[in-house]
């Protein structure tokens, strides 16, 4: 802060006088302004570092999203592994271990977004300092890599329900029937925690196309089993009855949804 000292000499005049209190006023304002200007390169500088722990905690973050997102690929192809095989010795009882068309095989990988940057930002209030747009967009970005560590809670906790039977006999072809229909169901649980991991990876993907995680077209592709041209064959007849029950709801939708703009739809 500046000090300003009164002069020796005594004032004799109304100009004087002015001079004295002009003198004070320039100097209150020549500090103030000399505080605003450091405050504001300070201010400057937070934001500047605070862009670039975001910048290098994004990058982390393209790295951890995308081993995870492998990590749901294999889960796509392990489960399905497992329920064939569940499935086929429901349907066949008394088959032994190695007559099964595989081995039940449990895995999983994932590695949660790092926010720590995010959150000191938001915890010393530099995000006040910063444009509202930017803010916006950073929250919602945070808020996806969120869902993804909360919904990848929720798979673990399904994993955990689908391999309890391992504690007392890994071998599936002791179960009884009614445990393998238990089973069954977990596995189904299960394939379903993963299904909705996905959507939060083609969620992230669709609102940061720079994290190469997972496509909504790819996802579909893993979770949904094409059927044959025999099965689609023998179906004809009953998908053009189906066709034409929603044909004319399917064009009144079809046509409110085209009307709507892209970031509407998601």
């Amino acid at each position: 802060m500046l000090d300003i000292h009164p002069p020796h000499a005594s004032t004799h005049t109304w100009r004087d006088f002015f001079i004295h209190v002009a003198t004070i006023c320039v100097g209150l304002l020549i500090a103030i302004g000399l505080e605003q200007t450091v405050e504001f390169f300070h201010h400057h500088y937070q934001v500047a570092e605070t862009r670039k722990v975001l910048r290098d905690e994004r990058e982390q973050n393209h790295a951890r999203l995308a081993y995870t997102a492998a990590g749901f690929r294999l889960h796509v192809e392990m489960l399905r592994n497992n329920l064939l095989i569940l499935q086929y010795a429901r349907q066949h009882p008394g088959t032994p271990q190695d007559k099964l068309p595989g081995v039940m095989t449990w895995f999983y990988h994932n590695r949660a977004a790092t926010q720590s940057g995010w959150k000191t930002a938001q915890q010393t209030g530099i995000t006040a300092l910063m444009p509202r747009e930017e803010v916006s967009r950073n929250e919602l970005l945070y808020g996806i890599l969120s869902d993804i560590d909360t919904t990848w809670a929720k798979f673990i906790d399904a994993f955990s329900k689908a391999t309890r039977y391992r504690s007392a006999d890994q071998d599936i072809t002791h179960m009884t029937p009614a445990q393998l229909d238990e089973e069954v169901v977990l596995m189904e649980d299960l394939i379903q925690a993963n299904y909705r991991l996905g959507e939060r990876l083609v969620n992230l993907h669709d609102f940061a196309p720079d994290f190469d995680t997972v496509t909504a077209k790819e996802r579909d592709a893993l979770e949904r089993r094409e059927m044959s041209d025999a099965d689609k064959h023998s179906l004809a007849t009953a998908q053009a009855l189906t066709d034409t029950r929603l044909d004319n709801t399917q064009a009144a939708f079809d046509k409110i949804r085209n009307a709507q703009p892209l970031n509407a739809q998601k």
